[in-house]
């Protein structure tokens, strides 16, 4: 799902919010390295935005399997 982002637009808040959505629409969830490869983003920058959602209680990781 990637998109042209507007001039005015926060990457970091478009990144979140498109990890949000990509997540949304798997049905079994997705790993950090899935996310990643996706979204053609760094590891480290994936894990920091999931890291963040999941602290605010926007995410919910499954430590078994590793998925949001």
């Amino acid at each position: 799902m990637s998109r042209r982002l507007a001039n005015n637009c926060v990457p970091s808040i478009d990144r979140a919010l498109t990890i949000m959505e990509v997540l949304a629409d798997s049905k079994r969830g997705l790993t950090n390295s899935e996310i990643s490869r996706k979204q053609k983003l760094p590891k480290s920058t994936t894990s920091y935005i999931l890291r963040t959602l999941e602290q605010r209680g926007y995410l919910y990781k499954d430590h078994d399997s590793g998925k949001y």
